[in-house]
């Protein structure tokens, strides 16, 4: 399950490293903690609800590339 989350978060990093408009830092002037509440909330639920990843892929390509 673990392995399952690992290749959700790295898969998440290189698209969103491949799309100019993504960015690490986005956020920082409005919610410095954004990133780090995001990916704390994903990591403890993952593993208690593994259809998540794959519905969080399917959530970031429709709002990031389709457009």
């Amino acid at each position: 399950m673990g392995s399952l989350a690992f290749f959700a978060f790295a898969l998440l990093g290189l698209l969103g490293a491949s799309h100019a408009e993504l960015q690490l830092g986005f956020y920082d002037h409005v919610c410095p903690q954004a990133e780090s509440i995001i990916q704390g909330f994903v990591k403890e639920h993952i593993p208690n609800a593994p259809p998540l990843a794959a519905a969080l892929l399917r959530l970031h390509f429709h709002d990031c590339f389709v457009r």
